[in-house]
């Protein structure tokens, strides 16, 4: 019988790009793609000795029209707010909200010129 082990491995600091989650187990210290259904923009999470500190993947707001690990793009008559990105609002004036998109550049504009607030209604 044949068996493979490597020496323990330790990672002491580690930073995560965008669109990515850092996690630490049995196996060691990495970072990893966002999963199906979840993005990371605002820069991402740094480890240090084995503890995650900083931004997660969060949940893709509903109502969005194109998604991934690092940008997306919200359906025409929905808009986020950057104080909660996960969960989009209902434009009662669909021409008021062109669908937004998210990136790690920023926000692009959630409101027509002449709207803004939530659901761009003022």
């Amino acid at each position: 019988e044949a068996a493979l082990v490597g020496a323990d491995r330790y990672v002491e600091a580690l930073e995560c790009d965008n669109g990515f989650e850092g996690y630490v187990d049995e196996y060691g210290t990495s970072c990893r793609r966002c999963a199906n259904g979840y993005f990371q923009l605002q820069g991402g999470p740094k480890i240090v000795n084995g503890t995650i500190d900083g931004n997660l993947c969060v949940k893709v707001p509903q109502q969005t029209r194109e998604a991934s690990a690092d940008k997306v793009r919200l359906r025409r008559g929905y808009m986020v707010e950057d104080s909660n990105i996960s969960l989009s609002l209902h434009c009662p004036n669909e021409m008021a909200c062109p669908g937004g998109r998210i990136t790690t550049s920023g926000f692009s504009k959630m409101c027509e010129t002449g709207y803004q607030g939530p659901g761009c209604g003022n």
